[in-house]
Formats: structure tokens, C-alpha cells, sequence
């Protein structure tokens, strides 16, 4: 049974004083300061997904993307957390090299031990940097998955993007699914992404 990033809320009290505090302060919370299980059933949580669609789904619908990671490109993906996305790419694609970016230390020392796990730590590397700092390599796709939204400068975050990415690179925008109006997501689902949108996605950005 896959664990739910929500279930981080059910500690001894302290996640959420963190997070009433939040709502009183206004001072947010950072995704560093979360539990650690926040971290683990995250990359869980959304594991799944990228192995169904990022290969399958995703990829294909950018123009020219598919082929050229078969020929070999560099390939930022910010906010990696535990290094899945990265992962499932860089074995689809073994021709191209794979930068995994993200401001959680502790994610990016468990993406290193999962990608020599997998056997790809060859063209996988692992940093800590944010999404306004990471390493210019000249990308030919730069990848945001579920993770721009809860960023407190996305503008900032998208212009670092731009000045790092090769002249014919693409940028691959993943978010979560929501409808415009209340009605549409009253749905388990939507539920779902309500809860997390206010415990956790408000208060990080």
C-alpha cells in the first residue's frame, strides 16, 4: 500500500503545530521542515504516475523531445525529491544524461542510493540546488513535475529556466489536474488535492 504525503500530518503533534502556525502567521513552511515521511510518501504518492504516463504519455506530446532523447540531450529535472522522474527517464533513454535538482538534502542523498539501486548512477546525477540556481549544461528539455506551484517565485523560477535552456530545448510543465469550478472536483481525488493544496502547497509557496 502506497503511503499518502498527507499521512506526514499524523505524528506527535509537532507537523501540525508547524502547520496551524501556517495559518496564524502566515510565515509558510517550508517542504524541509515537514516530517520526514512527508518526503517518502510524496515520491510514492506520485511514483506510480510517472511510471504509467512520463515515457508513455507525457514525452510524446513535445514536438521532436522523443527523438531526441534517443539521440542523447541533457535533461534538468527541478524539484526531484527522490529521484523517480529522473529515473524512469534516464533508463528509457540511456543515450542522454539526466540532472536531478532539488533544495531537500536529505531527497537528494536517497535519489543517489536509489539511482545506483537502478543501475543508472552513471548518467544520473544528483544535486542540491534550487530552481533559480541550478547548473547552466545547456539543456535540451527541462522538466517541472508537480512540483512549479509550490515554488514562492515560479516567474523567477521559469527565467532561470530560459537562461539555461539550448536554444531548440523544450520545458515539460506537469501539474495536477483541477476543474475551474468547486463542483468538478468534488471527487475523491479532488478531496484529496484540496487537503494537500492547503496543508502543504499554500504553505511551502
Amino acid at each position: 500500500m502506497l503511503a499518502h504525503p498527507l499521512l506526514c500530518l499524523q505524528d506527535d503533534g509537532i507537523t501540525v503545530a508547524k502547520t496551524l502556525q501556517t495559518f496564524l502567521t502566515g510565515k509558510g513552511l517550508g517542504w524541509d521542515e515537514h516530517d520526514g515521511r512527508l518526503f517518502c510518501g510524496a515520491a510514492a504518492f506520485f511514483h506510480n504516475g510517472y511510471r504509467t504516463n512520463l515515457v508513455q504519455n507525457w514525452l510524446p506530446t513535445l514536438d521532436g523531445v522523443m527523438d531526441k532523447l534517443k539521440s542523447g540531450i541533457n535533461v534538468a529535472d527541478i524539484g526531484c525529491g527522490y529521484g523517480h522522474s529522473t529515473i524512469i527517464m534516464a533508463k528509457a533513454f540511456p543515450n542522454s544524461h539526466l540532472f536531478g535538482f532539488d533544495y531537500h538534502q536529505e531527497s537528494i542523498d536517497e535519489a543517489r542510493t536509489i539511482a545506483a539501486e537502478e543501475g543508472v548512477a552513471d548518467r544520473v546525477h544528483f544535486e542540491v540546488a534550487t530552481a533559480k540556481n541550478f547548473p547552466d549544461n545547456r539543456y535540451s528539455l527541462i522538466c517541472y513535475l508537480d512540483c512549479l506551484h509550490d515554488m514562492g517565485d515560479p516567474v523567477g523560477a521559469a527565467r532561470h529556466a530560459k537562461r539555461v535552456l539550448s536554444g531548440d530545448g523544450s520545458i515539460m510543465l506537469v501539474e495536477p489536474y483541477a476543474g475551474d469550478h468547486v463542483q468538478d472536483n468534488i471527487n475523491p481525488v479532488g478531496r484529496l488535492y484540496y487537503a494537500a493544496s492547503i496543508t502543504l502547497c499554500c504553505a511551502h509557496s
